[in-house]
């Protein structure tokens, strides 16, 4: 009457013991995947300040205009302090160092960063700007550089942007 069919699903001992697996690789690789992503932000930082510079720089000779390099936390004006959010660069037609509506904005980029803050230390013309000049497209009075400062406190990046436009990267153990 009753036959006997054997079923082809997990026993209870069987899916725990999966569980359990399954609990113990992820809390060995959750801690290395954040340190990959951190050294993956890390990584960034010198392609997106050179890829910027390097734009700035072209433009301002193209255009025959000063072009502006400003954090921006809505992407649309300049701010202060707030490199971590992100940057533009545009055309300043007026020599105002703010971006007006008729001025041509080249380029937005968010730095929305995780591990780290990210922030720029200006020179003696303007210390919140980067200015690019129309005869030569050097950064002549925005010298200074870009700092990285890992919450981790390990792996802390200084970006150094010289009067002739070039970048250096230097790594520091410590983020005053």
């Amino acid at each position: 009457m009753y036959s006997y069919c054997k079923s082809l699903a997990f026993t209870l001992l069987e899916l725990i013991f999966t569980i359990v697996i399954i609990s113990i690789l992820v809390m060995i690789a959750l801690p290395h995947y954040h340190e990959f992503r951190e050294n993956q932000e890390r990584a960034q930082i010198l392609s997106t300040v050179r890829q910027a510079i390097s734009q700035a720089k072209a433009n301002a000779v193209s255009y025959r205009s000063p072009v502006i390099i400003c954090a921006s936390q809505d992407l649309k004006s300049c701010t202060n302090s707030q490199w971590h959010k992100g940057f533009i660069i545009f055309l300043d037609q007026n020599h105002n160092q703010e971006f007006d509506p008729h001025e041509k904005l080249i380029q937005v980029t968010t730095t929305d960063y995780q591990y780290g803050d990210f922030s720029w230390r200006g020179g003696v013309t303007s210390r919140n700007t980067i200015t690019f000049q129309p005869d030569s497209g050097l950064p002549r009075g925005s010298m200074g550089h870009f700092k990285y400062c890992a919450h981790s406190n390990k792996s802390n990046l200084i970006v150094r942007l010289s009067m002739m436009g070039q970048t250096r990267l230097e790594e520091t153990k410590t983020c005053e």
